[in-house]
């Protein structure tokens, strides 16, 4: 397609040259943002744009108030554009995935003049800037006129399809109660989920690549609908014609990408990891309809006011898992926290953030800069939100710092204080308890702290004084203080016709406590106090923390453990080192210090080994060392000493004292002083034979399973054999 360009005396379109629009023929021709390409394909100069829209965009450019000028930036550019129906091929300036965006050259601003012509009073277009995977954080929306420096081009940068009020508190929310108008209808993935001739001779207003062969085409209403009802029914009737993706929700809170943008979608980047920028395809803005024009032309069927009506499933169509969230839906339970800080994020769109100083503090330029000493930009920094400080900190050591903290911050870069706790949003949404259950053990999960243990939700704590860990049951209490801090909670408030903030609630905190089952929770085995065989592979783990495969949480300092090669004489080397710690104590015969020595190796290795005997130290006599002896062979085991119980008497008493015991993970356990015979209660044959135990937790309803991975020592004189002994005189 050719098209035939009257050149100015700079060499430039008419339309096109900003000098000669200025009637300025003598100086330099500047050309405007809509400017002439060339078709690689046949070497033919096309318009590119629509050129005789082009003097209507040099004045958006101008415009300076946008709340009050959009409209009449809009207007003019409609007008111009009526009879403008330039439209560039498919194959003009293909842009796979990551490659080089944008058919037409044309702003955000530009676009956003032309396809909002009208606003009611009072009322603001809205707009959302996300950086990297669009599919985290929230969807706050902006208003146009205050936040051009958020719309960059290297964020997915998104446009209502409606306006929207001011709260009485004067917040901006894209929400159903503060709706002013529905300003253009958006149907997504052409091309993929619906083809593209399924649109016949409809011509679009714009049409927009967003990802490798997928598209989102605008329909610009000529006259805005206020009634939100109307649109909602109007979209539902496009989407039952199978026009639109059947996903799509209401137009009222629906986002439309805007064409100078990235698809931030990782599975759309390139091998290098650049993203896809999205293209401007079709742009014609002077095309708009009634709403009966629509329908009309689309041969649309108005449904009823609601969500569009639902098709029988395929038979063959595969089951699907419904996510627990899609995005950005009023209906949404769990909004998952942006990739990156929001307030970092406008700190670097504005040009004021400088480094990262570790532990959640940030070095940045002050935004009153200019009333330091010298205007001398230092000593200013931004905190992270943590629990004593929910939404984060910022201090200024010049003479200002008592007159701006973090709400003034916020307030200058334009982040809202909802936005800045950078928290995940769960809402309580009346129908979908079990997707809020699930969702609250998802961001409980998500901070690493808990695990699930023998159908509870445990922690791993560590004792301040002894450095022993420990695995620690959470209470019902507890895990709803953790979920509050875990994410920010919502209710829907019918007087406010709003989500407000709320506790989490104790009915679902009440589920996921007594569930025996988690989806989301890492299983844990047990803990580990030194480097350990991991019963898979064999292999030695000598790094802390959790083990996938193990299912084991290391609490030791690896600096600590320093292993050699083993070989035959480091062995002999290390046996003789034991044998000289045993040198205080006198036994009785040769296998009862082998048994002694015996105890040492089971401590080292036990949370490897499925089964392993008690080991017990008799004497005759009392003060014969019998107690140092079981702390010696204990302290192999881990740093926190023996656990020391009376031995049961019966096994009511032996079941609660077993199980309590071994919840915790304890390294060794320790029948101290016993006067009695290792009675065969059924828990302590099961302690020495099974690899866990399960019962029924004492004050709890509900039962637990144990790991009985924990070394067993008993102590007492004269005690008949049935464990190892070492005998001692």
């Amino acid at each position: 397609m050719a098209v035939t360009v009257d050149e100015c005396l700079h060499g430039l379109p008419h339309s096109a040259c900003r000098r000669c629009n200025g009637n300025d023929p003598l100086a330099p021709g500047v050309p405007s943002q809509l400017v002439i390409q060339v078709n690689t394909a046949n070497d033919e100069s096309i318009g590119v744009a629509e050129l005789k829209a082009s003097n209507a965009n040099v004045a958006a450019e101008k415009a300076r108030d946008a709340s009050e000028g959009l409209g009449k930036r809009a207007t003019e550019t409609i007008t111009a554009a009526k009879n403008a129906p330039t439209v560039l091929p498919f194959g003009q300036g293909e842009a796979g995935k990551g490659g080089e965006g944008g058919a037409f050259r044309i702003t955000n601003a530009e676009f956003i003049a032309a396809v909002i012509a009208e606003l009611p009073h009072g009322a603001f277009a809205a707009v959302c800037s996300k950086p990297g995977n669009p599919n985290l954080g929230g969807w706050v929306a902006r208003r146009v006129d205050g936040v051009p420096s958020i719309v960059v081009p290297e964020h997915n940068n998104y446009l209502g399809c409606s306006s929207f009020y001011a709260g009485e508190d004067g917040s901006f929310k894209a929400r159903k109660a503060q709706f002013a108008a529905c300003h253009f209808l958006l149907l997504d993935d052409l091309g993929t989920k619906v083809p593209l001739d399924r649109l016949g001779d409809f011509e679009l207003s714009w049409l927009i690549e967003t990802s490798p062969e997928n598209y989102q085409g605008g329909i610009i209403l000529n006259s805005a609908i206020t009634d939100g009802a109307v649109a909602v029914r109007l979209l539902n009737s496009v989407i039952d014609a199978g026009l639109c993706d059947a996903g799509a929700r209401g137009p009222l809170s629906r986002w439309a990408r805007l064409p100078v943008a990235i698809n931030g979608k990782p599975k759309y980047a390139d091998e290098a990891g650049v993203p896809f920028r999205c293209r401007l395809i079709e742009w014609r803005p002077g095309k708009r309809y009634s709403p009966q024009e629509i329908v009309d032309r689309l041969e649309l069927e108005l449904v009823p006011t609601g969500r569009p009506k639902k098709k029988p499933a395929k038979a063959s169509a595969p089951f699907t898992r419904v996510p627990l969230r899609s995005g950005h839906d009023a209906d949404d339970v769990l909004t998952p926290k942006a990739e990156e800080n929001p307030v970092i994020t406008a700190l670097k769109a504005r040009g004021l953030y400088k480094t990262p100083l570790g532990s959640g503090k940030h070095d940045m330029t002050c935004p009153w800069v200019h009333e330091h000493t010298d205007e001398l930009d230092t000593a200013a920094g931004y905190f992270e939100p943590d629990e004593s400080f929910p939404i984060g900190g910022f201090c200024c050591q010049h003479s200002h710092r008592d007159n701006f903290h973090i709400l003034a911050l916020l307030d200058f870069i334009g982040v809202p204080v909802a936005e800045a706790r950078h928290k995940p949003v769960i809402r309580v949404v009346a129908g979908d308890l079990h997707r809020v259950v699930d969702a609250a053990e998802q961001e409980l999960a998500n901070r690493e702290r808990h695990y699930q243990a023998g159908s509870l939700i445990v922690s791993v704590a560590t004792n301040p004084t002894s450095g022993d860990p420990s695995i620690v049951p959470t209470s019902a209490p507890a895990l709803t203080r953790e979920l509050s801090v875990a994410a920010t909670w919502e209710k829907y408030d019918g007087r406010a016709k709003d989500w407000v903030r709320c506790d989490p609630p104790a009915r679902h905190m009440g589920i996921l406590f007594d569930a025996q089952n988690y989806r989301y929770l890492p299983p844990l085995a047990g803990v580990a106090r030194q480097p350990y065989f991991r019963e898979s592979d064999g292999e030695l783990v000598k790094q802390p923390g959790y083990d996938k495969t193990a299912q084991r949480f290391g609490v030791f300092d690896a600096r600590h453990f320093v292993i050699p090669d083993a070989t035959p004489d480091a062995a002999r080397a290390a046996l003789t080192l034991l044998e000289e710690l045993l040198t205080e104590f006198h036994f009785l015969a040769a296998h009862d210090k082998a048994a002694a020595l015996a105890a040492i190796f089971t401590a080292v290795v036990r949370p490897t080994l499925p089964h392993a005997p008690a080991f017990h130290v008799r004497a005759p006599i009392f003060g014969s060392g019998k107690t140092y002896l079981c702390e010696l062979i204990g302290a192999f085991s881990g740093p926190g000493g023996n656990a020391k119980v009376s031995y049961p008497k019966t096994s009511e008493e032996a079941t609660k004292v077993i199980l309590s015991l071994l919840l915790t993970s304890p390294a060794c356990v320790e029948f101290d002083d016993m006067d009695t015979d290792w009675i065969p209660h059924g828990i302590i044959k099961r302690m020495l034979t099974a690899e866990t135990i399960t019962d029924r937790i004492l004050g709890v309803s509900k039962t637990a399973t144990v790991s009985t991975r924990a070394l067993f020592l008993g102590s007492g004189n004269n005690v008949v054999r049935s464990a190892i002994c070492c005998d001692a005189y």
